[in-house]
């Protein structure tokens, strides 16, 4: 399907399961000390959050989780985007031997699945990224840090893995 045709017919069924592949992606040119960014196999997060990755000419890597096509928040509240399940695609794909650290960027909206205590039991440093992809550039750029704190969710705006639609209580 054309981009748009598809970002509508999966924002009038956002409840239902669009799945990607999960993978690994190099974005831009990474390098060992380059940021690892962790998301859901929603096809509509994947492909949105790849093209404001590109636009924003952030070299990172981005593990996409199986969470058998569900969003972020949605698969974290129903135990499908759990830590184990992180873990995993962090030994298949070999993460490690990609990056020089440890540190994992997680959605925000993940919190009630990923726990970072036990990702650092694995050896791993989880850290909640912004709620808004659109403010991960800021994010990365100043050091790992939200600038502004407990903001409210926006209407009709990005999120790092899930979409906010007015009206409809999402």
């Amino acid at each position: 399907m054309i981009g748009w045709i598809k970002d509508i017919y999966q924002t009038l069924f956002r409840f239902a399961r669009f799945p990607c592949e999960p993978e690994t992606v190099s974005v831009g040119n990474p390098d060992k000390s380059s940021p690892v960014l962790v998301t859901c196999n929603f096809d509509y997060t994947v492909r949105h959050l790849k093209k404001y990755l590109e636009k924003e000419q952030l070299d990172c890597f981005l593990l996409v989780v199986n969470t058998q096509g569900t969003n972020v928040w949605c698969a974290a509240a129903e135990g499908i985007f759990r830590t184990e399940t992180v873990l995993a695609h962090l030994k298949v794909y070999n993460v490690n031997d990609m990056v020089d650290h440890t540190r994992l960027i997680l959605p925000q909206l993940s919190v009630a699945g990923i726990k970072r205590k036990d990702l650092k039991e694995h050896g791993w440093e989880g850290i909640y990224g912004p709620v808004y992809f659109t403010d991960l550039k800021e994010f990365l750029k100043n050091g790992l840090l939200k600038k502004r704190r407990n903001h409210p969710v926006r209407e009709n705006n990005h999120t790092f893995g899930v979409r906010s639609f007015r009206g409809l209580g999402v």
